[in-house]
């Protein structure tokens, strides 16, 4: 069992890297099992934390060959939930202390952009009304919670300064650092 997770602001190549890691590992005769959270429509953080706790059973219960990939995770909510919907994001972090396992388990790749870059790309959905002074609070957010989350192999990957393939690239050298994986 190993969870890939890939974080980041909107329109920064998760979905990209995560199409490449998905035929990546699917060449290895592994089974990838993708996740994509998002906010459940009701907001409430109950609602939200038990989503994340049922996640996290599911990769507990799973057989050692299958490869979880995270588009989005319980991370982005210490990011979203602060600045979106006036709630802490702070519970993300019981929530891995009550499964050291998965956490160990963990890879992490958070994707940051320059604001310019970010703002560029913006398909009018994704980015709020507030766009540049959201987006560097969604960039320092996003550093602090890579920085406080206990997963120890992460990698924090500023997209600004690499074409999506060398960011591939990147993300392929550290899962071969890994053996459960490739």
């Amino acid at each position: 069992m190993k969870l890939i997770i890939l974080e980041g602001l909107d329109r920064c190549g998760k979905d990209t890297q995560q199409k490449n890691i998905e035929d990546l590992i699917c060449s290895k005769d592994l089974t990838v099992v993708n996740r994509h959270f998002s906010s459940p429509d009701d907001g409430l953080q109950e609602t939200q934390y038990f989503t994340f706790v049922k996640r996290f059973y599911e990769i507990l219960k799973s057989n050692n060959d299958e490869v979880f990939i995270w588009n989005r995770s319980h991370i982005g909510e210490y990011v979203y939930g602060p600045l979106y919907r006036n709630k802490s994001g702070d519970f993300i972090f019981e929530i891995e202390n009550r499964f050291p396992t998965v956490i160990q388990n963990a890879i992490l790749f958070t994707f940051i952009d320059e604001p310019d870059n970010i703002l560029d790309r913006d398909d009018g959905e994704s980015l709020s009304k507030n766009k540049r002074e959201n987006v560097i609070k969604e960039i320092n957010a996003f550093k602090l919670a890579h920085q406080k989350t206990g997963i120890m192999k992460k990698q924090l990957i500023n997209i600004s300064s690499y074409d999506e393939h060398v960011v591939f690239e990147m993300i392929k050298d550290s899962l071969k650092e890994d053996e459960d994986v490739l």
